[in-house]
């Protein structure tokens, strides 16, 4: 069921391999404990993700780029001692876009053969329609980040970074769609012909947490006053935004098993899915509080940890 290809336009390598969307001798080394740490993820005929122990040699891998890329692309990144600027919130986007906009593609397949051998009616329900409208608005994405990569000319992502002063064990990579600010306006219908992303990346680094938020260029009209707020936010509120956007957003959460060790139940079943149903239910039957429910604590902060 997995997709195997190079996204770095015009590449038609064979030597697609395993990437990481976090460096397994960097970001993953931080965060594992004897070598294994854990994500939610669906395996089998699961529905529902599973909290899942991983090597960390296995974590985050998706087949998206070929050996020469994701050297080339990503060593600022990985090689060097780096920096937040417009260059390297760039690269952070871009990886986190080519693992979200694949794992989406493999989502709508897994569908699509589930569908043959169960019921095709597996393959219309609102849950595959979302992935293959996410897939939709990534081409469109895509064709910007291309010409980019292409000429070089004007880096088309904007950004914010926040620096957290404190260590912490877990790292994820994501995208969310905000459909109203944080004064309840609306943003954007999701049957829009293109619906607008934020992409947030956040991971440890030495003793501080780096969170890198992105957005395209030519989405910042729409997206400013969901921005706007986000830079009002209160550290606590920030804390708390953070850890709800990686349990709710992702698939690419990673946990240090000592904090996996510390969950209640109630705690992993927000991570499992719960949390997402409920705003998926709320906002199916026209209850919204804006934005502001996406900070809004839950009875789990993975900063708390």
């Amino acid at each position: 069921m997995r997709i195997k290809r190079c996204l770095f336009p015009g590449c038609a390598s064979n030597n697609i391999i395993k990437c990481h969307v976090f460096q397994n001798n960097g970001v993953l080394t931080q965060i594992a404990d004897k070598g294994d740490v854990y994500m939610p993820k669906m395996r089998g005929n699961d529905v529902v993700p599973r909290i899942t122990k991983f090597g960390r040699k296995m974590a985050t891998v998706f087949t998206g780029f070929c050996g020469e890329h994701d050297k080339k692309v990503f060593q600022p990144i990985e090689d060097k001692d780096w920096k937040v600027n417009s260059e390297t919130a760039f690269l952070f986007f871009y990886r986190t876009f080519a693992s979200q906009m694949q794992a989406k593609q493999e989502y709508v397949k897994r569908s699509d053969l589930l569908a043959k051998d169960l019921d095709r009616s597996l393959n219309k329900n609102e849950v595959v329609s979302g992935y293959m409208m996410a897939v939709d608005d990534f081409k469109r994405d895509k064709r910007l980040v291309d010409d980019y990569l292409i000429k070089h000319e004007r880096i088309p992502i904007k950004y914010i970074c926040w620096t957290i002063h404190q260590p912490i064990k877990f790292a994820f990579s994501g995208f969310t769609t905000p459909y109203y600010d944080f004064e309840g306006h609306e943003i954007q219908t999701v049957r829009a012909d293109v619906n607008r992303h934020i992409f947030i990346t956040v991971l440890p680094h030495g003793n501080e947490a780096i969170a890198i938020i992105t957005w395209l260029k030519v989405d910042d009209r729409k997206v400013r006053r969901y921005i706007n707020g986000l830079q009002k936010l209160t550290l606590v509120q920030r804390k708390q935004y953070l850890s709800n956007m990686a349990i709710s957003t992702t698939d690419d959460l990673v946990l240090s098993p000592l904090i996996v060790n510390q969950l209640s139940r109630p705690q992993k079943s927000l991570i499992e899915g719960e949390f997402e149903m409920m705003h998926s239910f709320a906002e199916m039957i026209g209850v919204t509080n804006g934005a502001k429910s996406e900070y809004e604590e839950i009875g789990l902060n993975l900063f708390d940890f």
